[in-house]
């Protein structure tokens, strides 16, 4: 077992043990089982890097690299693409340990050899690395103590000089996106950016829903925009209208305009509404069945339905196919357990309570309170239906910002 620390700068000596170079660097390339595979050395002249394929090293340990030949190309050192420079790119660099959900710094690289092979197998996080990397090398085996993660658990995250481009992270796609998002807060915005493009669609949208919201804009804003707006149509409409008011107007009107129209519409009318009002809070989708339908035709209508909204617990009912005009409200439990044929309006909930689109965030906790409500309609003056507001939504606008996060979602 190797610690990077204690090669770098090492001599670097031809096969008749002259020595030609220091050790500045070790270049890995990725294998197919996600381990990181050494695969030379990047040697140092003065100012003058020049790379040493790994077949070339007969042996390396804590005294020098000893090359197997005295033939060397000391043509000027270029990464190409895909390869990560431990020193550079993993030691004093985050990564993210996914198995304990924690983004990490990198205080120092264990490297073993495996069949001819010389492989990251872990790196420390610890204190005792970094005072090591401090201390005289004599010294150096007194801070023997390790907080080792094993690299089959982390993800690297390139940063902007390694050139590496976007990557799959494999690891972190297998968590639940609450986890993911809580990854994401504590990184810059370019990188979480990074992940968040990574995921699909969907996975993507629940993952900015759920980041903080002094990190959500600027993660939208390190989005490509096609993706960026790919990823605001999976979003509740609310959601995605809270995220793009937090932009300037011109960039939120672009990202607007790459959406489709229906959604751009749905999105864009709730931000017509003031901020802690019902306008504000409500989702514009939902489901309406006339009351003259059975429960067999309602249940069929869900069927039928190619997108359908994020949480469906209720149905409301409006007086006629067409209309808008609510007539009154059914939990979905009860339109499943009802008679195929019974019409909707034999068994809903008549006298709705409902808000105004102006209404504040305590007036409606108020009033879901008193009924006892999950959801609450939404209605204007003619009580038109024009959205929905549902209760973790009312909990989270009323929490502060260090608890919202620790609220488990009850929708969805």
């Amino acid at each position: 077992m190797l610690f990077l620390s204690e090669i770098l700068g090492r001599p670097v000596r031809d096969a008749g043990g002259e020595t030609i170079a220091t050790l500045g660097d070790l270049v890995g390339r990725w294998q197919m089982d996600h381990q990181l595979a050494v695969a030379g050395l990047v040697a140092r002249v003065g100012q003058r890097s020049f790379f040493l394929p790994w077949r070339q090293v007969a042996e390396l340990d804590r005294q020098s690299a000893r090359l197997s030949s005295y033939q060397v190309n000391f043509q000027h050192f270029e990464r190409r693409a895909g390869e990560v420079l431990l020193a550079g790119d993993v030691m004093d660099h985050r990564l993210i340990d996914v198995r304990r959900r924690r983004v990490i710094r990198v205080n120092d690289a264990v490297l073993v050899r495996s069949d001819g092979r010389l492989l990251v197998e872990s790196v420390d996080v610890g204190l005792a690395a970094l005072l090591r990397r401090l201390a005289p090398r004599w010294l150096q085996r007194a801070f023997g103590d390790t907080e080792l993660v094993a690299w089959r658990d982390v993800e690297w995250l390139p940063s902007a000089e390694s050139g590496a481009g976007k990557l799959a992270y494999p690891l972190l796609s297998r968590l639940h996106p609450v986890e993911v998002a809580h990854i994401v807060d504590e990184l810059p915005a370019r990188q979480a950016a990074d992940i968040v493009e990574s995921l699909d669609d969907e996975d993507a949208a629940d993952v900015l829903s759920e980041i903080s919201e002094e990190h959500q804009a600027g993660v939208l804003r390190n989005l490509d925009e096609e993706r960026a707006a790919d990823i605001l149509e999976e979003m509740e409409p609310d959601d995605a209208a809270d995220l793009l008011a937090k932009l300037a107007p011109g960039d939120a009107g672009d990202l607007l305009h790459r959406m489709e129209d229906e959604d751009a519409r749905d999105v864009q009318a709730l931000m017509e509404y003031k901020e802690g009002t019902a306008g504000a809070l409500m989702t514009n989708r939902f489901v309406m069945v006339p009351r003259g339908w059975s429960a067999s035709e309602s249940l069929g209508l869900l069927r039928r339905m190619e997108e359908r909204p994020e949480t469906i617990t209720h149905l409301l009912v409006v007086v006629e196919a067409g209309s808008r005009r609510l007539a009154g409200i059914v939990s979905l439990l009860d339109v499943v357990t009802a008679s195929p044929g019974a019409e909707l309006g034999s068994f809903m909930m008549e006298e709705v309570p409902s808000v105004g689109p102006g209404a504040t965030t305590s007036e409606i906790a108020r009033k879901m309170s008193e009924y006892n409500l999950v959801l609450i309609p939404v209605v204007d003056e003619d009580q038109q239906i024009l959205g929905v507001v549902a209760v973790d939504d009312v909990v989270e606008e009323m929490l502060p910002e260090r608890w919202r996060r620790r609220l488990p979602r009850l929708f969805g």
